[in-house]
């Protein structure tokens, strides 16, 4: 059955998103604070959610609502204007019309403040070491808030680890540089392919659509979290390079945290690229 779907943050990320949902016949509503993309079957509206007045002419019949935004900058002011601020004026624009749709909202793993090779999960503490993973936080609660006691589906929220795709070179500058990389104690990393972002925003979409409840949270990442040394030196590997150097540290050392995809595949979802071996050969 066709679904009314508002996307707030048409970027890469949700403009792929897009038009997957429209592939399966869903009418959906993209929303870009930039100027406004051609594309057939799929409606662009531009506004900038940090200007309120700006969604003054923003539609609130719709079923459901991804919210798929990035900050200006990285900065911690960057940070507060578009993921409190900007998605606090999206919230408040549908609940002064006394609308609740289901809201899905994009956050990260950077909430979790554990350094130390933990196991993490939708469960674990989380404490952010920085103020953009507070702000994060902040954020994801407010969206959980939203509407809890008038809508009819609950909010959930959706932490990415690291986003990787062929376009991202930053393991492989790594590798080409030839520097020493921790090994000892090893440096847990975590990472999911743009494809599987899509791809389980997609799935939860739809799950949600069809009448399915939803977790509050899900924890994205692939398969494998492995040690930067183990994933440099393949990369190094695969392209002829020499192995990086060993890296011994004090045990002191961050060894970063491992995360679980366990909810996200109990759900039903399948990984195209399990692990970063497959993903980057793509």
């Amino acid at each position: 059955m066709t679904k009314r779907i508002l996307i707030a943050g048409c970027g890469k990320l949700g403009s792929a998103v897009a038009v997957e949902l429209v592939s399966l016949r869903h009418q959906v509503t993209g929303l870009r604070r930039s100027a406004q993309l051609t594309q057939q079957d799929l409606k662009y509206l531009q506004a900038d959610l940090t200007t309120p007045g700006s969604l003054a002419k923003l539609p609130t019949e719709f079923d459901q609502v991804l919210v798929i935004v990035t900050p200006s900058d990285y900065s911690e002011a960057g940070y507060r204007a578009i993921y409190v601020e900007g998605v606090g004026n999206l919230l408040s624009h549908f609940a002064s019309r006394n609308s609740f749709p289901q809201v899905i909202y994009v956050s990260s793993t950077r909430v979790y403040g554990q350094q130390q090779g933990e196991r993490i999960d939708e469960d674990s503490e989380t404490i952010p070491t920085d103020a953009q993973g507070r702000i994060l936080l902040e954020a994801e609660q407010q969206v959980l808030a939203f509407g809890e006691a008038n809508a009819t589906k609950r909010n959930s929220v959706v932490r990415f680890s690291g986003i990787y795709d062929a376009e991202s070179q930053f393991m492989q500058r790594i590798a080409a540089q030839g520097k020493a990389v921790q090994f000892d104690p090893p440096c847990f990393t975590n990472r999911v392919h743009r494809e599987d972002c899509v791809g389980s925003l997609v799935f939860l979409a739809e799950k949600a659509l069809a009448g399915e409840a939803l977790e509050s949270h899900y924890l994205v990442s692939d398969d494998d979290p492995a040690p930067k040394w183990e994933v440099v030196n393949w990369l190094a590997e695969q392209s002829g390079l020499p192995s990086p150097e060993k890296e011994i540290c004090d045990v002191s050392a961050g060894q970063g945290k491992r995360c679980s995809n366990q909810r996200i595949r109990e759900a039903g979802y399948s990984f195209k690229y399990p692990s970063y071996r497959e993903g980057y050969k793509t």
